[in-house]
């Protein structure tokens, strides 16, 4: 992926909700494997994507996300935070769903971020490197300290990418439609190498 052109080996890393949202909201979740490289998404990642029943979007994501995990195009990076929500949510279910007890899922994307960050010291050093697409400001700056071969991209900036290193027409256009599907959505446009 030529954001930052050099030799490293890359992997997409995407362990914010951020991008799976803008992309599955216009139905072009296959941009994240246009660049050729293998793609990474965070286990809380892919269950905030699948969970919200009333994301229009949602079963899209999901049917997206198993097939290709079952073709091998895309992992799944597993976290103890995943792994901890995923067993209080189904003690929740089993004891009857009442919703007051409902566990807490918001920002859990971000708190597994911070897990990944040992794992991404180690493994995207020499000849590797992550491109970590991310919209959360804070999860950008605790990132952005690492001492790895990162670049950290907000999916504003990964259209733009996709625009001119792929050829891919009407971005701008394409982002102003998520605009209006998700108006919530980060508008940062930024590309941040950290190190190399």
């Amino acid at each position: 992926m030529p954001l930052i052109k050099d030799e490293k080996q890359p992997i997409i890393l995407v362990p914010d909700n951020g991008p799976i949202t803008a992309l599955a909201s216009i139905r072009s979740l296959d941009w994240l494997l246009l660049p050729g490289v293998p793609v990474k998404i965070t286990d809380q990642v892919a269950d905030e994507a699948t969970r919200n029943l009333d994301l229009a979007w949602r079963a899209e994501a999901c049917e997206w996300i198993v097939r290709n995990v079952v073709a091998g195009r895309v992992k799944i990076a597993y976290t103890d935070t995943g792994f901890d929500h995923r067993q209080q949510f189904d003690g929740w279910v089993a004891a009857g769903m009442d919703p007051a007890s409902r566990p807490r899922g918001r920002n859990l994307g971000e708190a597994s971020i911070l897990e990944l960050m040992r794992t991404l010291e180690v493994e995207a050093r020499g000849d590797n490197k992550a491109i970590v697409l991310v919209d959360e400001r804070r999860a950008r700056r605790a990132l952005s300290i690492l001492d790895a071969n990162l670049d950290i991209v907000s999916t504003r900036a990964f259209f733009r990418v996709l625009a001119t290193d792929y050829g891919l027409n009407d971005t701008l256009g394409y982002w102003r439609l998520v605009l209006n599907m998700v108006p919530e959505m980060d508008t940062i446009d930024e590309v941040l190498k950290v190190r190399f």
